[in-house]
């Protein structure tokens, strides 16, 4: 599926008669929507736009991509059933009863981050769950980080300026968070 996905992602064609569901479309989307949902976040607050753009610069831009994937979370919640009784900070917790894991919740724990309420690029370590954990792990998580690296860096050494040219219509999902289309307007650095 990956590869017909790709292809007619980047081709603009359909290798063959089925048509991509929007299952599928939504199991893909999280990669192609970390940078928008990061432009949008950045060019929310304009102290923040300056300021990330010359970090990412200075900075290492594999550790601004982990920031980027904790503070977006691209899957919202998944649900586990609990196979034996057990209790976590005097709770009791039975087997068979449903628990939903929030990532964005855990991605802002103050027992695991240390002011989990901003965005600091320069975070490390970053034990985020933006890719899940285990043996539910994101598969493409280190293509994620190499593509989101390659754009983030290649944007931040060519785009001088970069702003929202209107809003920004997000996925229709409760399962995953992203942004279908971004509208922006931006100018290019002089040659260095």
């Amino acid at each position: 599926m990956s590869g017909r996905f790709a292809r007619v992602k980047v081709n603009s064609e359909n290798p063959d008669p089925l048509p991509i569901t929007e299952q599928e479309n939504l199991n893909t989307s999280n990669l192609s929507s970390l940078p928008s949902r990061e432009i949008v976040r950045v060019m929310n607050d304009e102290d923040a736009l300056v300021a990330s753009a010359i970090d990412l610069v200075l900075s290492e831009v594999t550790l601004a991509v982990e920031e980027i994937v904790r503070w977006t979370t691209p899957v919202n919640y998944m649900k586990r059933t609990v196979v034996d009784d057990v209790e976590l900070r005097g709770q009791k917790i039975r087997a068979g009863e449903e628990l939903m894991l929030c990532y964005a919740s855990a991605n802002r724990d103050e027992e695991v981050f240390d002011d989990p309420f901003a965005f600091r690029i320069e975070r490390s370590p970053n034990r985020h769950l933006g890719f899940g954990i285990g043996e539910h792990f994101c598969l493409g998580a280190h293509l994620a980080r190499r593509s989101q690296a390659a754009l983030f860096g290649e944007i931040a050494r060519r785009v001088e300026r970069l702003e929202l040219a209107g809003e920004p219509q997000r996925t229709a999902s409760s399962f995953v968070a992203g942004i279908k289309h971004l509208p922006v307007r931006y100018r290019f650095a002089k040659s260095r």
